[in-house]
Parts: C-alpha cells; structure tokens; sequence
C-alpha cells in the first residue's frame, strides 16, 4: 500500500486548513488510521478505485457494504444503514458513487453519523466535475474524521513506478524499456496499463515490446475523442468502440465524454454563428490543436441546433437509463445510443 500511496498524485483540502496538504501529510494520516469520511473526486480514474478497494480489504466491508451508485443514492437507506451498530463487531462502510450534486447538508449528516460510529466508513466517489465540488467538500470537516481528497492524473515516472510495482508483486519478468512501451502503446491510460499487466502475466517468459506489440491493442488511434470524432463525421466506430471496452475504458466515462462532446458542438455552434470563425481558446477556455479545431468546425458547420438538442436530449436519456440499469447492460445501453446518434446523424444530413 504504501509504494502506491507515495506516488499517487493527490492534494487533500482541509476545511480548517485553506491549504493544501501535500502527499505525503496524506500517506503519513492513512498510515495512522483511514478516515471515517473521506470525498474523491478529480481526474484520476485509477486511484478513485484503488482507495475504494482499499477501504474494503481494510476494513473486511466486501460483504457487509452498503453501495449506492447515481441515480440509487437515497439520503433515507443511507442515514438508516450509516446509523446501525456494526453487526458482530465489523464495520459498516457506505459507499456512494454520483456525478450529480448531493445536497451539503445530506453529506454532512452523513460525515457526522460515520464520525459517531467507530466502526462507521463513508465513502463518496463524486465523479462530475470539479469545478462543483467545492460545495460539497465543505461538508468534510477534518474534526469529524473526515477529508477530501482531489486525484490528479498520474505523472510519467510515477505512472512507471506503479506498474513496475505492479509487475513485480505479479512476478513477471520486464525487460528494459518494455514497460514505457506499454504505457505509451496505450496513450498513458494507467488504468488501462494496469488492466493489461495482468493479461501479460499469464506469459511465464520475459515480456518485451515485441510481446506487447502481439498481445495489446495500441489505444493511441482509439481514443474516446477518437471515436466521438468518428461518430460525428460519420465514419464506422464499431471495432474501434469495441477495442476500447476491451482494453477497459467505463463506459460511464465513454458516456459522460459523449455528453461533454455534444455541449461543446453547441457552444461552438454559438460562437461560430456571431464570429464566423472558431477560437477554442474563447470558447473552451484552453486552445486545441489547430487540426482538431478544423475538425470540430468542419462538422458544427453540418449540424443545426436543432439536432444537436436532439442529441444532447437523446445522450440524457440513455445516461439515466445505464445509471438505472444492472451494470451487465451498460454496454448494450452504449452500443444501442451510439446507433441511435448514428441514426439521427445520418437523418439530419
């Protein structure tokens, strides 16, 4: 735990402390006791489901857990199960993963149950972003056991640390330089790195890039705005769709970047409609590759508004039915809303 806890990127923000307590501070607290509540949120995908995990072996919670994830987050089952005693002197752990705002006042009463119960852990995964986190995180209040925590992406060399770790507690042999292949064949998705060292460790040989050139599909070429930008333009997304639910890309995240995706079309649509240029930098705040920028115009210039709420309406729809299904069907969701999109694509042209 602790060789992964060193390099994770991660500041915690106290509300007593305005701050920000670095990593170590962060490993040193968890060393001595996890925290009673604890708030994730950010951009780093990976270590949001490392620390979940961890809270669950440390606390022996995989069977007694109370899991609450989007559209089944109830304020009444969670204050009722995070305010039972512990059954036969185990602990209790909520977890409850949204990317919806939760009400400050609900999480805080939750903070304060956790913090009354010693055998009481909650967990909150918040996945939406960041920018409305900071309301929420108030309600973490450092007297109560509690913090929150923002995971930023993983930097290069500590992304190499932790595989390598990784490769090593699964006893495989790396050679030299193998390793920053595998990291850069995948477009420097760690989750998605981590996910193939445990298929290349069935290899009892030494791995190298030949090895991994033959057993891993390169995620460079199909990336999530590889594919938004292929559905778009009307090209066939299937294999390369496929290819990235295999090599384990969410498909709440592929969904939840469909949904950015199709606002930014408006809000260039917008822009493009009184300056008759695009300018990301004004519109998204940050400047895009020149070649990406004349992508995205050449198909905003195709669409009406009309098509885009279409679609932005159609993405809400099938976002409220994946978060209501069994996780066994969120991949049909997916394929069946992609065809939908391509449906209506191919209807407004």
């Amino acid at each position: 735990m602790t060789l992964v806890l060193r390099f994770v990127c991660v500041i915690i923000e106290t509300k007593e402390r305005e701050g920000l307590l670095n990593q170590r501070v962060f490993e040193q607290k968890v060393r001595e006791r996890l925290f009673h509540s604890l708030m994730l949120y950010g951009e780093n995908d990976y270590m949001m489901e490392y620390y979940l995990e961890l809270y669950k072996k440390t606390l022996d919670a995989s069977e007694s857990m109370l899991s609450l994830y989007y559209e089944e987050y109830d304020f009444k089952r969670a204050k009722e199960y995070i305010s039972q005693s512990s059954l036969f002197g185990g602990n209790n752990l909520l977890v409850v993963r949204s990317d919806k705002k939760i009400a400050p006042a609900e999480l805080a009463t939750l903070v304060e149950l956790s913090f009354r119960g010693e055998g009481n852990y909650f967990l909150f995964l918040y996945t939406g972003e960041v920018r409305k986190a900071s309301t929420m995180s108030k309600s973490f209040d450092e007297k109560r056991g509690a913090a929150h925590v923002r995971l930023f992406e993983t930097n290069y060399r500590d992304a190499m640390n932790m595989l390598n770790e990784r490769a090593s507690q699964l006893g495989m042999q790396m050679e030299p330089y193998a390793m920053e292949h595998l990291y850069t064949l995948l477009n420097g998705k760690l989750s998605l790195a981590m996910n193939e060292l445990e298929k290349l460790s069935i290899r009892k040989e030494s791995i190298g890039r030949k090895e991994i050139d033959a057993m891993v599909y390169s995620a460079a070429p199909v990336s999530v705005d590889e594919v938004l930008l292929n559905l778009f333009e009307k090209r066939d997304i299937t294999d390369t769709l496929e290819k990235l639910l295999e090599l384990g890309e969410n498909e709440n995240s592929i969904l939840r970047a469909l949904q950015r995706f199709v606002q930014n079309l408006f809000l260039f649509h917008s822009y493009i409609r009184l300056h008759a240029e695009p300018d990301s930098r004004e519109i998204l705040g940050y400047r895009l590759p020149p070649q990406l920028e004349r992508r995205i115009k050449s198909i905003v210039v195709r669409l009406k508004p009309a098509t885009i709420g279409e679609l932005y309406e159609l993405v809400m729809d099938y976002e409220l039915r994946m978060k209501s299904s069994r996780p066994v069907s969120t991949e049909t969701l997916l394929y069946a809303l992609f065809i939908k999109a391509e449906e209506l694509l191919a209807r407004a042209s």
